[in-house]
């Protein structure tokens, strides 16, 4: 039996691509915005809320969870969908899970600490849209790259690794002192790269 050759990976082409830029450019968004949330929900919680230590360790799982919960909603109800093209698919699931988790995050930075508990509906929410990129960019990639996809998938965990180390920067060096005007600094960050990642994702993405 003869062994199976495999094609070789046209990186020139694909680095060349528009719509694989448009899966990074929208997978580094998105990445650092959820490495943002789950490395600084606690303090955003404890410091800012004013929550105490026990509600705060229980709380902080919370948007992690509804996270979880969308990604599998968005995976089956985006293979259900079929009275819609696959790439007009792709770009309405990434706007859910970038452009209005950044529009979620807006709003947010205008929300006071003096009503936490809307703070905290407000943050869950917007970590749910984001669980919608499992039917936006990530499934992008792997339509557009098909046998290629590894190479996609590769540069996603690079820059994965990238927006761990950071954001913490990023972070730190503006939240000195947990105002409302720091962490909303913040927010508009994040939300920016959001929404800029979101619209040349609705212009360069194909199935």
């Amino acid at each position: 039996q003869k062994p199976t050759v495999r094609d070789p990976v046209p990186y020139k082409a694909m680095l060349k691509s528009k719509v694989i830029w448009a899966v990074w450019t929208s997978a580094f968004a998105d990445i650092l915005a959820i490495q943002f949330i789950n490395m600084f929900n606690p303090q955003y919680l404890k410091d800012y809320l004013q929550f105490d230590v026990l509600r705060t360790g229980f709380l902080a799982s919370v948007p992690i969870l509804v996270q979880w919960g969308c990604k599998i909603f968005a995976g089956f109800s985006s293979d259900m969908i079929k009275c819609i093209s696959e790439t007009l698919k792709l770009k309405i699931y990434n706007s859910i899970a970038l452009g209005l988790s950044g529009l979620f995050f807006i709003i947010l930075s205008f929300i006071p600490n003096s009503a936490p508990t809307a703070c905290l509906v407000i943050l869950i929410i917007t970590e749910g849209f984001i669980g919608f990129n499992t039917a936006g960019f990530n499934k992008c990639g792997t339509l557009h790259a098909r046998q290629h996809a590894h190479f996609v998938m590769i540069v996603k965990v690079i820059i994965q690794s990238l927006c761990i180390l950071i954001e913490p920067f990023i972070t730190n060096s503006i939240i000195q002192d947990n105002t409302a005007f720091q962490w909303g600094a913040v927010f508009w960050i994040h939300a920016t790269l959001l929404i800029a990642a979101t619209v040349l994702f609705w212009f360069w993405a194909k199935a």
